[in-house]
């Protein structure tokens, strides 16, 4: 009678063993239940390498980290006549701590140095017909330690690159299934960067002897990014961690997948982050569930020499890593290109010249940047450029042919020659004529008084005839008034003569030009 056979499938170790009549067997060891690789402390990221950018003044020389990971049925038994039929789960909860610190050397250079230690793996052991799958022996257990060198630098002020080398060395307890007796370098390159308020990095890894088939091998990449939403910079994210693992010599790659969300905060040099998320694939390790806790330390160096100061060559302040003008002074900006960049105005009317279109002209500032800082005459919003009257103060009008121009009231020396001029009796058609009038006196302070005068033809003794050319010239100014214009610069006039009637807006008093002191 033959023996249910088992199925390798999620954290599944199965494949690499082999029915036997006698009792149980003891756990191989050509596989380990600590699959997570955590990214140097100078990284924001769990795996992945993040940015580490030291500030001017002074680097992260010595930094640490701790992280707690939680795997919830992390290897998992399944019958292979039926995918759905789990027979036991020999370890349900692992709990592995990662202690880590990196030095900064340099700049650029880094190294770092990470032990795993596992703290709890509860389980049961599984038995199958004549197969046995015995819990681990030991819960507390030394994992494999890690060392690293990375190289990392910024090509332009929002991207960088890593490239760097990692050896594991053969520290692993076989029976908790924490190391495989060989030693494992390994390679990696990266980009990271930031922009922001996001921050992302991806990082490749590469066993040299992957593909040669040496167990313990595996081919690797972790992304992930971040977005900062407050101003005490907490940021939320996600991370991808992908693997395929050799867990014994000449068979195929096992898949690993664990994809997690994130939320960080830093507290001056300490930072804190949360992850989890869920994990796919058959590799033995990968968590049905990982629940990730990590406290980091870095400091930064307040005391530092010439030598060892980020290059600043224009002495802004701001580092030409990410300084968008290194040879020339400018303040700091959270815009990436114009970071370090000098506010220069050549023809000092406040528009930046990198936003000015007139670099040479005073102008004034306008949204169309075709014409921001461009001069504007008449003080109408329409710069000279385009404005076919640049001394006609006047509203922006619907046709190119007359923008800038107005349409019926023009002020020739200390009259405003209206054209059709206004009737004595009140039309509508008034209102054109006092909007451009209105709009003259709202852009030119230097007009201090207007005298509105409305004439009657009459006999100059007739009382209520004047009384009625008053009341006109005071309902002109009540709508000129209303239009934006303060009664203050407005006479009304009435008169009676034997003339035809016609109503006149001319300048009584202009503000005396500013003299300079001798």
């Amino acid at each position: 009678m033959r023996s249910p056979r088992l199925l390798p499938a999620t954290a599944a170790i199965v494949a690499i063993l082999s029915p036997s009549p006698a009792g149980a067997q003891s756990l191989p060891d050509s596989f380990r239940l600590d699959p997570l690789h955590p990214a140097s402390p100078h990284s924001p990221f769990v795996s992945a390498e993040g940015p580490a950018r030291p500030a001017a003044d002074g680097l992260r020389r010595l930094s640490g980290a701790l992280l707690l990971s939680y795997a919830r049925s992390p290897l998992t038994v399944y019958r292979s006549d039926d995918a759905a039929s789990r027979v036991g789960t020999p370890v349900s909860n692992l709990l592995i701590a990662n202690a880590s610190i990196g030095v900064q050397v340099s700049r650029a250079f880094g190294l770092d140095l990470l032990m795993p230690v596992s703290l709890v793996q509860d389980g049961e052991d599984v038995l199958a017909g004549q197969s046995a799958v015995p819990h681990p022996s030991s819960q507390i257990a030394a994992g494999e330690l890690r060392a690293g060198a990375l190289f990392r630098d910024w090509v332009r002020p929002s991207i960088g690159f890593v490239a760097g080398l990692r050896v594991r060395a053969p520290t692993g307890q076989k029976t908790a299934l924490m190391g495989d007796g060989r030693w494992h370098p390994e390679l990696l390159a990266g980009v990271f960067g930031a922009v922001d308020p996001v921050r992302y990095g991806c990082t490749l890894f590469v066993g040299p002897m992957y593909v040669a088939e040496k167990r313990g091998e595996r081919l690797a990449g972790a992304c992930a990014f971040d977005l900062r939403f407050t101003r005490a910079g907490t940021t939320i994210g996600a991370e991808s961690d992908l693997a395929a693992l050799r867990i014994a010599d000449d068979v195929a790659p096992h898949p690993r997948i664990e994809v997690w969300g994130s939320l960080r905060q830093p507290f001056g040099p300490l930072a804190a982050s949360l992850s989890a998320g869920p994990g796919f694939g058959a590799a033995p390790g990968t968590a049905a569930f990982r629940l990730i806790a990590a406290v980091s330390w870095a400091p930064q160096d307040a005391a530092h020499d010439a030598a060892s100061a980020p290059s600043d060559r224009d002495l802004d302040g701001v580092p030409d890593v990410r300084d968008a003008c290194p040879v020339e002074a400018g303040p700091e900006s959270s815009v990436a290109s114009l970071d370090g960049c000098p506010n220069l105005d050549t023809d000092g009317d406040g528009v930046p010249d990198r936003v000015d279109a007139c670099i040479s002209e005073k102008g004034a500032r306008s949204s169309q940047r075709d014409v921001n800082g461009c001069p504007d005459t008449d003080n109408d919003h329409t710069v000279d450029r385009l404005d076919k009257c640049p001394l006609d103060p006047a509203p922006p009008g619907a046709y190119a042919e007359s923008l800038g121009c107005p349409t019926r009231a023009r002020l020739r020396g200390d009259r405003w020659l209206v054209q059709p001029p206004l009737s004595p009796d009140p039309s509508p058609s008034d209102l054109s004529a006092l909007q451009e009038i209105a709009f003259l006196l709202r852009a030119t302070s230097a007009i201090e008084q207007v005298t509105i005068e409305v004439s009657l033809q009459g006999v100059e003794s007739d009382d209520a005839l004047v009384q009625k050319a008053i009341q006109r010239a005071s309902a002109i100014l009540h709508q000129l008034v209303e239009l934006g214009v303060h009664p203050s610069r407005l006479t009304p006039v009435g008169a009676v003569s034997p003339d035809p009637p016609h109503i006149d807006f001319a300048v009584s008093a202009r503000a005396r030009p500013a003299t300079t002191p001798p």
